[in-house]
């Protein structure tokens, strides 16, 4: 069997952009740096589709264990379905240099059934895209199929009180046959358009545009950007639709953007900032941080959202705080879950009763620190008031920005809390610690979960965690003192 040319994730990237994918294939040196960040978030959803095997159990995984072992995967999937295997776990197809990887394969009294597995809460339409395409490669390479299903994480499942996950429950499978056969026709231009292609001496001339962000952030983005004006992503205040129709015009300079006419004042007084080059922090929001009480908190926490529930009660993705820090009076308090189910409501009424004797609080996001804590009222009714008594007189930066009270020249749209310190306070914030996000410090709180039997909160990657929510609780501080002046 001949090396396959394009797979579910190189043509989806050749669906999003066909520069994208030749650059992908041909000049990979061009590729923009994967960041630490970017790395954990990739470790996400492998738990889940290794749980769904259990809604089929017995069957048999073809998984290659190299990239030089597909072909031997596709021969193996061929060879078990002629065996009578009616289970096969990463069944593996081929057709016209196309290659994929079905996660769950089934044979039933009815006949051959795909199952594709999604760790997410919802099916967006990238997902049925790469399910049409998984059809057309394994129905034209021999086997029909009666059913094609989406398997997905059901929002609403929560872990009973037998602290086992029912897999029945926790997934919800949506046969999406009829929507994914009429894109059979579409499916096989792209492929004929993308092999075609990659047999060009060149790559294809592709303006940027809003395409380069969705439905992923391009790979290519530092190549393809490299000479555009990038002030487009410096204005908070357009809107997720205003921005996307704007680079699809190609307006990306502070030139254009200011040629433009606008409703929102707000984004004609921030892109006046940004041409002067000169911060504003209005009046209201000096006089707001004057009048806020000497013992304010200052708070930094981190939340995790794990697929899979941990404890009894637990929903899909539910907010888990796990560390949090917070300063007032020149004094700091922090601390870090243990990671065992019965101590987190101790954990929780420990945080919201040190949080109730602040007269004010002041974090970086309100609105997420908001939505976590109404997931805890949640799990914790008799915290339900006292929740309520926080988020009252809970202060965010972050909205701040959003309602106009201050800006900075080149703040980004996507207001990530190392962008708004690094303007405002002139620093590299999180200089040398190992933690300087919030995903990290998820993954290495996971990770300390997995490696210990026993909790042990003076364990140095404990001690890097706590690190870096005090410095969130810090910089949150210095920031409020900052546009004080």
């Amino acid at each position: 069997m001949e090396k396959h040319i394009l797979s579910k994730s190189t043509f989806i990237k050749g669906h999003q952009c066909l520069k994208a994918l030749y650059l992908h294939k041909k000049r990979p040196f061009l590729r923009d740096k994967l960041s630490a960040e970017q790395r954990a978030k990739f470790k996400r959803g492998h738990k889940v589709g290794d749980m769904a095997q259990q809604l089929f159990p017995g069957g048999i995984d073809v998984s290659p264990k190299s990239p030089s072992q597909y072909q031997k995967s596709a021969i193996r999937t061929q060879e078990l379905i002629a065996e009578g295997q009616s289970i096969i776990y990463e069944a593996t197809f081929q057709f016209n240099k196309v290659l994929v990887m079905l996660d769950i394969l089934v044979k039933t009294e009815k006949g051959w059934e795909a199952y594709e597995v999604k760790s997410s809460l919802s099916l967006s339409e990238t997902y049925f895209t790469d399910a049409a395409l998984q059809y057309y490669v394994i129905t034209n390479s021999g086997l029909d199929l009666v059913s094609f299903s989406l398997v997905y994480v059901n929002e609403n499942y929560s872990l009973g009180v037998e602290n086992e996950i029912d897999v029945q429950s926790y997934f919800i499978k949506q046969d999406v046959s009829s929507e994914i056969k009429e894109k059979q026709a579409q499916i096989a231009e792209e492929i004929e358009a993308e092999l075609q292609i990659l047999t060009e001496a060149h790559s294809p001339k592709v303006e940027v545009g809003a395409h380069c962000f969705s439905p992923y952030n391009c790979d290519f983005l530092g190549f393809c950007w490299k000479k555009k004006p990038t002030d487009i992503f410096k204005i908070p205040a357009l809107s997720g639709d205003e921005r996307r129709e704007l680079l699809n015009q190609g307006v990306f300079s502070l030139e254009k953007l200011q040629a433009q006419e606008w409703e929102n004042p707000l984004v004609e007084k921030q892109l006046e900032s940004l041409a002067k080059k000169q911060a504003f922090v209005t009046e209201d929001l000096k006089a707001l941080l004057s009048a806020l009480p000497e013992h304010t908190a200052y708070l930094g926490f981190v939340a995790r959202q794990e697929a899979i529930p941990q404890c009894i009660g637990d929903k899909p993705y539910q907010n888990q705080f796990f560390a949090y820090a917070f300063l007032f009076d020149n004094k700091k308090e922090n601390s870090l879950f243990s990671g065992r189910c019965e101590e987190y409501q101790h954990f929780i009424e420990q945080l919201i009763f040190k949080l109730n004797t602040r007269t004010k609080i002041v974090v970086f996001d309100r609105e997420y620190f908001a939505a976590a804590l109404e997931q805890v009222a949640e799990q914790f009714p008799n915290l339900l008031k006292e929740v309520e008594r926080i988020n009252q007189k809970t202060l965010g930066i972050k909205q701040w920005i959003k309602d106009g009270l201050f800006y900075f020249p080149g703040f980004k749209h996507d207001l990530l809390f190392k962008d708004i310190i690094s303007k405002v306070l002139n620093v590299f914030p999180f200089s040398k610690q190992p933690i300087y996000a919030d995903v990290l410090a998820v993954n290495m709180f996971n990770q300390i979960l997995e490696k210990l039997s026993l909790f042990d909160e003076s364990n140095e990657d404990a001690n890097a965690i706590l690190t870096y929510v005090e410095s969130l609780a810090n910089y949150t501080r210095q920031t409020a003192e900052k546009l004080k002046q």
